[in-house]
């Protein structure tokens, strides 16, 4: 039987929790994350701007950083591939 994975289902986090969202997936070994918002908030680039997309972003308070690549769009769905990167460990979610 396989096993289900960690999963993270949330809003779309507001940008001053954006190191704690980072921080409890690292800690709690998410494996899927699953954010939702609404079309209007799609449109604040404040709300869809949680993690870095194409590129790396540093948490250097937790010694973390968060590489994204968009992975597929399916109409208003878009899946990225996510590696968390500490010290010498790697994490694909």
């Amino acid at each position: 039987m396989a096993e289900i994975p960690t999963a993270l289902v949330s809003e779309t986090p507001l940008p001053e929790n954006h190191d704690d969202v980072w921080r409890m997936i690292w800690d709690e070994q998410i494996e899927l994350g699953v954010f939702i918002c609404s079309q209007e908030e799609m449109a604040d680039s404040r709300l869809v701007s949680w993690h870095s997309r194409q590129t790396s972003k540093h948490y250097p308070s937790m010694g973390l950083a968060v590489e994204s690549k968009l992975s597929s769009v399916e109409g208003n769905i878009s899946t990225f591939t996510i590696v968390l990167s500490k010290g010498v460990q790697k994490v694909r979610i």
